[in-house]
């Protein structure tokens, strides 16, 4: 739990004033990031990214020091998505290759 809030912390104060981030099930989490092309997408999640490897979070009931990393999926808007299941799909895909690639790491999904 500590650990997923740290994080949940950075991921809020690393995203713009007008981002919005939520928890999106179990260990993943989502931001919309609106008025943003693939490229600052990928800059904010590089930001994001640097900033939770850079974390030492202290582990409850220990005198124990976590250093975490996370690996995310960016995808864009698209004419053609007619349901956000579409984007969600291509970014959680993207997430699969980041992790495939050996994680702590951003990949732009198709």
């Amino acid at each position: 739990d500590t650990v997923l809030k740290t994080i949940a912390d950075t991921i809020k104060v690393t995203l713009r004033d007008y981002d919005t981030p939520g928890r999106f099930g179990g260990e993943e989490f989502i931001a919309i990031l609106p008025g943003t092309s693939g490229e600052q997408a990928l800059t904010i999640a590089e930001r994001v990214r640097a900033a939770v490897s850079k974390l030492e979070i202290g582990l409850e009931n220990s005198s124990q020091v976590s250093n975490v990393t996370v690996s995310l999926g960016v995808a864009n808007l698209v004419p053609t998505d007619s349901k956000a299941e579409s984007i969600i799909d291509r970014a959680d895909k993207a997430l699969l290759k980041a992790k495939q690639m050996g994680r702590n790491q951003v990949v732009l999904g198709d």
